[in-house]
């Protein structure tokens, strides 16, 4: 029983108080980005006090480049991170032991070995094109250096999501245009961007990854600068050529003519992350997908008329062809019947019995309210922040077109 006991003992004390060391970070087969020069180490050590003299004991330590011989480091009196060099494309070892106050080791013999390696990079010489042509051929996952300056174009922002587009300008000479999404999670770019600069782009580190289909630049670094600002200039484009060519024009600026969206009856409005049909003359379709949360035509009445000229960026999710517009201004018809009155405020919204209509114009406004069937229910003109009286309207929502100075455009409205 005395025996018994000794050796559960024995166990327990083993268990609770052994000596250990372990290497936290890197973890084992870690691939760190290659826009770097040095690798921090990350230890741990249990029940053995490390110092000079005073402790227990130190850590004796090695690094293997590659196949090459391991290179011994200074004696380490503390558990403190040690940062080595590296080389991009190269392999390393870390090995580590507790050795006691006259540099043995201790006993049982107490140590981490840790492999991990830094990855290379692609050299870039040309533009967009050949990255874009490296992930078509090699896949995703790949780092990118650029090696000379190129020019390109911001043609959108969506800052709620840190995606930038950016659009080059056929920098190699080849006749080929390019457009990418670089999203910056990392907050690596530091300048700020308009729609439409131009960038001489003279730093990019990049990784690429595909996200349902669609190339993304992950940023590590970036230096560009922006001279001026100047419309992007557009490629027109049929729904037909889109459709079977939609990789070409990937994330590129691109303008539609004569189209009409399948959803235009007057009444039903734009929504988030939601998919619409467009169609040309000749019954082509394309998917119009509301990309971008922030985008001014959200709850807009989707326009029942043909579209003269639509810009768009071209997309894909997942092999399916489509489309993202940018903002109302890229939507364009033959009257002003689509066009933003400028900081248009409606308010309250929803409200129980008035409301009123403000903007920048005082000029006396057109107003009139549908409801969700279609029906007029209301038509006045009216003053500028004028209260506006609907308590006779029964609960629900309503569709209110406003037009002002010319320019009309809609909202939804509440009555609760």
């Amino acid at each position: 029983m005395r025996l018994t006991l000794y050796l559960i003992f024995l166990f327990f004390s083993f268990t609770l108080f052994s000596q250990s060391i372990t290497i936290i970070s890197p973890t084992e087969g870690y691939e760190f980005d290659p826009f770097r020069n040095t690798a921090d180490v990350l230890i741990d050590v249990q029940n053995f006090v490390v110092a000079d003299g005073t402790g227990n004991g130190h850590i004796h330590w090695t690094v293997q480049e590659s196949t090459g011989a391991p290179i011994i480091q200074p004696m380490k009196y503390n558990t403190n991170p040690e940062t080595i060099d590296v080389v991009d494309g190269k392999s390393y070892i870390v090995y580590m032991e507790l050795v006691d106050n006259s540099h043995a080791p201790i006993n049982p013999p107490v140590n981490a070995t840790v492999n991990f390696s830094i990855a290379s990079f692609t050299g870039i010489n040309g533009d967009l094109t050949e990255i874009r042509s490296d992930v078509a051929n090699n896949g995703a996952g790949g780092y990118y250096r650029l090696l000379n300056t190129i020019t390109c174009r911001v043609t959108y922002l969506d800052a709620s999501t840190n995606r930038i587009w950016l659009q080059d300008s056929d920098n190699s000479g080849d006749g080929e245009i390019s457009g990418v999404v670089i999203y910056d999670p990392l907050g690596a770019i530091q300048n700020t961007y308009t729609v439409n600069d131009v960038l001489l782009l003279d730093v990019l580190d990049v990784q690429s990854k595909v996200v349902n289909g669609v190339t993304r630049l992950i940023p590590y670094f970036e230096q560009s600068f922006s001279p001026i600002n100047e419309p992007v200039p557009t490629q027109i484009i049929t729904i037909p050529d889109f459709n079977a060519n939609y990789e070409n024009y990937e994330s590129e600026l691109i303008e539609l003519e004569n189209v009409t969206f399948d959803d235009g009856n007057g009444v039903t409005t734009f929504s988030v992350d939601t998919n619409y049909n467009l169609t040309d003359v000749s019954i082509n379709s394309i998917i119009k997908r509301t990309e971008f949360a922030s985008a001014n035509y959200i709850g807009e009445i989707i326009p029942s008329v043909e579209l003269s000229s639509l810009l768009a960026l071209g997309g894909e999710s997942n092999g399916i062809p489509e489309i993202y517009v940018r903002d109302l201004s890229d939507m364009t018809l033959g009257n002003n019947d689509f066009m933003l009155i400028n900081d248009l405020l409606v308010y309250p919204n929803p409200t129980n019995s008035d409301f009123k209509i403000k903007s920048n114009y005082n000029s006396i406004k057109s107003i009139s309210i549908t409801n969700m069937m279609g029906e007029i229910v209301f038509n006045k003109l009216i003053q500028n922040d004028y209260p506006i009286d609907i308590s006779f309207l029964s609960s629900g929502f309503y569709i209110l077109r406003i037009s002002d100075d010319g320019i009309m455009t809609t909202r939804k409205l509440m009555k609760k």
